[in-house]
């Protein structure tokens, strides 16, 4: 936990001293993910997420984004909306430390298996928060790395042999920016 608190306050502190406004207004993007949860019902689930952006005015992306998820026994898919702030630090040589939030709808469908098995096949309304790095390879293109709180209205995120309405999980991808 110690180690944890120290990454934090070092990421504001990073955060805090950057220059804010990376991209220029008007900048697209296109970001693909892959995603892993490790708790998603009987299994780790991996999955997909695409989104694409546009910088507005103070913030860095506003954007649209859709997700599916699945493992042996369940499928989760998304649709919604995102906004990001990234702040760029000139002496970390390209990584940006970024933060962000979203809302949308999200699916759940499990198909148990067994005597004990349960059936589940509902949506609800989400929010997520999110933060992580980017690593700038090129004005075009980089690498990314984050970790995603979400809450929903109904028990649509699938944990170990029962669902709940808070989830975590992780994704590392690709952006590229015109």
């Amino acid at each position: 936990m110690k180690n944890s608190l120290q990454i934090a306050v070092g990421i504001v502190l990073v955060a805090a001293g950057a220059n804010a406004g990376m991209l220029d207004e008007g900048t697209q993007s296109v970001r693909v993910d892959y995603l892993y949860d490790d708790e998603a019902f009987s299994d780790s689930a991996h999955g997909a997420e695409v989104g694409f952006g546009l910088s507005l005015y103070d913030l860095d992306d506003l954007g649209i984004f859709v997700s599916h998820m699945e493992n042996s026994d369940m499928e989760a898919q998304a649709l919604g909306l995102s906004v990001e702030q990234h702040w760029p630090v000139k002496d970390l040589r390209g990584l940006v430390p970024w933060a962000g939030a979203g809302a949308g709808y999200g699916w759940l469908d499990i198909d148990g298996k067994g005597p004990d098995a349960i059936d589940v096949d509902k949506g609800g309304f989400f929010a997520r928060v999110e933060g992580g790095l980017k690593l700038m390879l090129t004005d075009c293109f980089a690498l990314n790395a984050s970790a995603r709180l979400h809450y929903s209205t109904r028990e649509i995120y699938a944990a170990k042999d029962e669902t709940e309405d808070t989830n975590w999980d992780f994704a590392l991808g690709v952006r590229f920016y015109y």
